[in-house]
This record gives C-alpha cells, structure tokens and sequence, in this order.
C-alpha cells in the first residue's frame, strides 16, 4: 500500500514540476524583430538575456540567467564554439513554456590552434 501512494505522489509531483512546453523557438535577427514588434516586453527581456549571456561567460551565464531572469533549464554548450567571426556559443533556456535557443557571441576568448599529431 506505501509503495503505490509513493508511486502516484511521484508521478503527480514529477508531473506538475516539468509542465509541457508549449513552443521551442530559435531567436535569430529575424525572429527577435517578429517578437519586438509582437510583444515588447518578451523581446525586452530576451535582449537583456542575450546581452548578459555574452558578459558573463558560458561557463556562468546559466545559473546567472537562472537566478536573474527566473529562466529554468538553461544551458551553453561550453565545449563547442560555432565557426564564425566572433565565435559564438549555443545558448538554450525555458522561459515560462517556451524553449528558447539562440547563438551567443563570445567575447575574450582566447583560443589557439592545436596541431593533430600526426599517426606513425
């Protein structure tokens, strides 16, 4: 009889935390000027997001977004940077029931090539 009422106290508990998403919306020039245009507020917030990842860093920007912005499940893809000029990051996080992701540029990184050593 316990382990049924633990079962569906952890499904109801386990279920009411993690609420579905309603949309996963990558944030490119474009769909930030859409945004602007369609709910000021939102893209005033999600600049101010953008802005804060590039200062703080990959390795920080999470838990400050986290702690800032009252986003959940934010993330950065530390460990790989986007072949561009400036090198950008992917940064992904949950705002309300929307999943954003959006490529951060970084700044003050210092990064150097590294020869392959060659197979004998």
């Amino acid at each position: 009889m316990r382990a049924a009422i633990f079962v569906v106290l952890s499904m109801a508990l386990g279920t009411a935390s993690a609420a579905p998403l309603k949309d996963h919306i990558t944030l490119d020039a474009g769909t930030l000027a859409a945004i602007e245009k369609s709910d000021p507020d939102r893209f005033r917030k999600l600049a101010r997001i953008i802005g804060l990842a590039a200062e703080t860093g990959c390795a920080s920007a999470p838990k400050v977004l986290e702690a800032q912005f009252h986003v959940s499940d934010a993330r950065c893809e530390t460990g790989l940077f986007l072949t561009s000029d400036p090198p950008k990051r992917r940064l992904s996080f949950r705002m309300d029931d929307v999943r954003y992701d959006v490529d951060v540029t970084v700044r003050n990184a210092a990064g150097s090539f590294v020869p392959i050593p060659s197979a004998k």
